[in-house]
């Protein structure tokens, strides 16, 4: 009976202690880190990288060079047409009245102009002036025309988190919800955030794929997108100050209701 008796009490205690003990329950999806006023330094041509002249976080100018692809061919052939227009030069100026010689040196300008245009095709310059976010590609990386190789930003810009969680999560999320958000390159970090913006309609795989470049899948069943807001550089739980930029990936993890672990059990049982 005593047996009996102790363990009643302690059943007691657990179902108190569960009755009490919270149980938070969270929604989790991916997330892409955006910075407003980044704009995207793109190859205009395709080849391999040749050099890359900046790194993350080094302010730039406009028009600064920031990597170049390979570019023997294109120099060749624009010292090839840069012989060829100077002999036509000194061919029209021995014969000015020659007809044929100046129709030479304008077909040669042309091909000048040409070569010259194949030749800044390799160099990769920075579109506006600010801060070098990202450098998306590597020395000897084979790139394709319209490929962004360096993201630049403005200064003291905030950064946005996009984040897309599942379409029929959208009845359990508030604004102002606790958000976590574990960046893909800090894996062991959390940072503690809360939801400022819920999208009011679901979104197809096509359209989250769009808005996230691609690098974030949507779900087949719909998908919501909500945001938040930071600064640029933010403090993880440890107190670690961690740099973003723009084009981060991350998971998140979105608080949707705090139960005790009492009825969490009771609702699983149910199911």
């Amino acid at each position: 009976m005593l047996i009996v008796a102790v363990l009643v009490a302690v059943s007691a205690v657990l179902l108190a202690a569960a009755a009490w003990v919270s149980s938070p329950e969270y929604v989790s999806g991916r997330a892409l880190i955006r910075f407003d006023g980044v704009t995207f330094a793109r190859a205009s041509s395709g080849g391999a990288i040749d050099a890359i002249f900046v790194q993350p976080g080094q302010w730039v100018e406009t028009g600064e060079l920031l990597a170049r692809t390979e570019a023997t061919a294109a120099k060749h052939e624009h010292s090839t047409a840069r012989a060829e227009y100077d002999d036509a030069v000194r061919a029209m100026l021995r014969a000015p009245a020659n007809l044929t010689a100046r129709e030479r040196v304008g077909e040669r300008v042309h091909a000048l102009a040409r070569a010259r245009a194949a030749l800044d095709a390799t160099e990769i310059r920075a579109p506006s002036a600010g801060r070098v976010q990202a450098v998306r590609v590597r020395a000897g990386q084979t790139t394709e025309a319209g490929q962004v190789v360096c993201t630049v930003a403005a200064e003291a810009q905030s950064a946005r988190i996009v984040a897309f969680l599942p379409g029929n999560a959208r009845p359990k999320l508030d604004v102002d919800a606790p958000l976590r958000l574990t960046l893909d390159r800090h894996p062991d970090a959390q940072v503690r955030l809360r939801v400022d913006h819920i999208s009011d309609s679901s979104l197809s795989p096509g359209e989250v794929e769009a808005l996230a470049d691609a690098r974030i899948t949507g779900d087949e069943h719909g998908s919501i997108a909500l945001g938040a807001t930071t600064d640029t550089v933010v403090r993880d739980d440890r107190g670690r100050s961690l740099q973003l930029f723009d084009g981060m990936t991350a998971t998140v993890e979105v608080l949707v209701r705090e139960r005790s672990l009492l009825e969490r059990l009771l609702r699983e049982e149910t199911r």
